[in-house]
């Protein structure tokens, strides 16, 4: 396993824990009843002392289950925490680079495309209304982004005004998701501060359906390069495969990058 792998977090089995759990309370009844067993005690006494033994452990058990329950909970915090951005909600960057192996059963022989999102006039919008509208802003976008990936995409936070999505998508369908996503993020928001117009660079690098192995590294920098050459030339998204076969000038139409300045 890779270091990505042995880095990740471990998952979360609470039921295990209750039945350790069992087993000592079965071990602690059976001692328990030994001495009781094994005694002159009359019978009276006997059940008296049994009963008091069933209080003691019915008292232990229960306080080991709430234990068990708040420690699963701050795990599960803990865990969510460790791969989600707290102001987009997102996945973070290092969770991001996990995606592909968590899903490798459900995405497997199935083609994969990732978009690199970068929203322009972000820096604009920051210098003009300060930081906590900024984070407002890349906190709305991400909500726009989660409303047009499907469910089970993963999509990312990569750092500052960068987020990624990455799917089980042939290209065709890339393509129909970048025009959406460009369209969503056109759309004014609505800020505290202020109404605010923007508009966003993707780049898409694609694979067909996977014979080798492939990496989430290679799908970022190959979308990355492909996103950094939309933003220069203006034409909201590309694919990296386009410019490997020398066409530039792919993208949507103008009206939709005019549209969102």
């Amino acid at each position: 396993p890779s270091m990505v792998v042995l880095g990740g977090p471990r998952d979360i089995h609470p039921h295990r824990s209750r039945q350790r759990a069992s087993i000592i309370a079965i071990v602690m009844i059976v001692a328990s009843l030994v001495p009781v067993v094994g005694s002159s005690l009359d019978t009276l006494d006997r059940v008296v002392v049994s009963s008091l033994f069933a209080l003691l452990l019915a008292g232990v058990l229960l306080r080991s289950e709430r234990a068990i329950e708040r420690s699963a909970r701050s795990e599960r915090r803990a865990q969510y925490q460790a791969d989600h951005d707290m102001l987009t909600g997102l996945l973070n960057r290092a969770a991001l680079l996990r995606a592909l192996h968590r899903n490798r059963e459900r995405w497997a022989g199935q083609p994969l495309a990732l978009l690199f999102i970068d929203l322009d006039g972000f820096k604009r919008v920051n210098d003009n209304y300060g930081h906590a509208v900024g984070d407002e802003l890349i906190a709305n976008a991400a909500a726009r982004i989660r409303r047009v990936i499907r469910r089970d995409d993963a999509a990312a936070r990569y750092g500052g005004d960068e987020f990624v999505v990455l799917a089980p998508l042939a290209q065709a369908q890339a393509r129909q998701l970048a025009e959406r996503l460009l369209a969503t993020l056109g759309e004014p928001f609505e800020l505290s501060a202020a109404e605010v117009r923007i508009a966003a660079s993707i780049g898409i690098a694609c694979t067909k359906p996977r014979e080798t192995e492939t990496t989430v590294y290679e799908l970022l920098r190959e979308a990355d390069s492909a996103m950094y050459h939309a933003k220069e030339y203006s034409l909201g998204y590309i694919f990296h495969d386009d410019l490997r076969r020398g066409r530039p000038e792919s993208g949507p139409l103008t009206w939709q990058r005019e549209s969102a300045v």
